[in-house]
């Protein structure tokens, strides 16, 4: 029987065609367009800024490119040079803090900035533009500024050109490793201590300290203590927070394995003298520092109950402002990081600052012993010592724990703390404890333009 030979119905494939041609590339405009229209602190990275740069910095070939924060009175932003590669300055990336209202907030914050450059410290933000330049008729009708309230005669300044630090704050470095589950080794904790500690030093004695010839540290004769009456006193923060702890790149000057912390944003700054005065004398007048800062991050000499009995200007505690203010914020610093969101397996989770309310601010608690000893008061954040140890040496939670007590003459001084931290580091590296993994320290820089 003979078969119907197959016929297909269907055409086969087409031959072949050639190589598709390359088409133009498709680049992203530089800055792509805002929806809505652009406010606020954006507005400011649009909007050309006269005569903000010096030439020390390459006069004004500069972009904004990112607000980094903003709030009721203004916002942080980065800048990066946009001029001839030729002419790149060093640094080529800043932050400029702008002022949305005629204040003097930024004049002062500016003036204690410009004062801290002297030390040349690298655990304080600079300060680049140094003083802070006073707006001039010319610069408010550039920018359209018409309240007359920017060129009062005390001079108004509304930029504060600083350094630029790339990895962001510690609180982000904090949230980075909650993500990732991480706890902080007891080594990394005590060299970002440190840090805080040689940034106080230079908040108080104007300089950081020194090594003397058997390698101790110790107050150097540049310190403003030994000024007299030429002494300026000391800067008390008021707000001393993982936000306005800024971190850099690592310095191979003793910060080869971890983020070099600075102390910045000092907005809330103030002088106060040396000796720590008792309070101011009348009750309006207390007033003007107990609300200075952040709700949670308030010192004992601010909030503390004692203000509501008649013996508040003997009582030792309130108003007794000074470097142990500044101590105290660094001891809620280095508590914060161990009890509230980097506690993970063995570390509790339910912890905040030393003090969540009015209630808690009234209760601080005597534990039994503090390295070893009766306690010298009363402290706050006891719960630091519900960390397991390990992976966390009694002497580094019991320092933390003498920085919260709620008597500022209780707690040590910057020195003792300073050569502590250094005694302890040296003998975790004489012990083999190892640095941390850079990649669990490093926040990559977010893409600009």
């Amino acid at each position: 029987m003979n078969a119907t030979p197959y016929i297909p119905t269907v055409a086969g494939p087409p031959a072949p065609l050639g190589p598709t041609a390359n088409l133009a590339i498709i680049r992203p405009n530089n800055k792509p367009p805002f929806d809505p229209a652009p406010v606020g602190a954006q507005l400011a990275l649009l909007a050309p800024v006269p005569g903000f740069a010096p030439a020390a910095l390459g006069g004004p070939n500069w972009m904004g490119v990112k607000v980094l924060g903003d709030g009721t009175y203004g916002s942080v932003q980065l800048w990066e040079w946009a001029g001839p590669a030729a002419q790149r300055p060093v640094p080529d990336k800043i932050a400029i803090k702008v002022s949305n209202l005629p204040t003097t907030f930024l004049r002062e914050e500016g003036r204690i900035m410009t004062a801290l450059n002297a030390a040349a410290s690298q655990h304080v933000v600079r300060l680049l533009v140094s003083p802070a330049t006073i707006i001039t008729p010319a610069m408010a009708a550039a920018e359209g500024l018409d309240d007359a309230n920017w060129l009062a005669p005390a001079g108004r300044v509304r930029r504060l050109i600083m350094e630029y630090c790339p990895q962001g704050s510690l609180e982000k470095l904090i949230a980075m490793r909650q993500l990732r589950n991480i706890r902080f080794e007891e080594l990394t904790l005590w060299r970002i201590f440190e840090c805080l500690i040689d940034g106080c030093a230079v908040l108080e004695h104007g300089v950081e300290f020194v090594n003397n010839a058997a390698g101790v540290a110790t107050i150097p004769p540049g310190s403003h203590a030994f000024s007299g009456p030429l002494d300026p006193g000391v800067v008390v923060h008021f707000d001393l927070k993982p936000q306005n702890i800024m971190t850099g790149d690592r310095e191979r000057a003793g910060h080869s394995d971890t983020p070099v912390c600075k102390i910045g944003d000092f907005g809330m700054s103030s002088y106060v003298n040396r000796n720590s005065p008792p309070p101011l004398p009348t009750w309006a007048a207390n007033q003007q520092f107990r609300g200075r800062g952040t709700p949670n991050y308030f010192a004992p000499e601010q909030f503390s109950d004692r203000w509501n009995h008649s013996d508040y200007v003997t009582g030792g505690i309130c108003g007794r402002y000074g470097t142990k203010t500044n101590i105290w914020g660094i001891g809620q610093i280095m508590y914060e990081r161990h009890g509230v969101r980097i506690m993970k397996g063995q570390y509790r989770t339910d912890l905040w600052a030393p003090f969540e309310s009015e209630l808690q601010a009234s209760i601080p608690f005597t534990p039994v012993t503090i390295r070893g000893h009766p306690p010298a008061g009363r402290v706050f954040g006891t719960e630091i010592q519900y960390v397991a140890s390990p992976p966390l040496s009694n002497e580094l939670k019991d320092t933390i724990q003498q920085c919260l007590y709620e008597m500022p003459l209780n707690r040590p001084g910057l020195l003792t703390l300073k050569r502590r931290a250094v005694n302890n580091i040296a003998a975790l590296v004489a012990a083999g404890a190892r640095p941390e993994g850079w990649q669990n320290l490093n926040r990559l820089e977010p893409l600009v333009p």
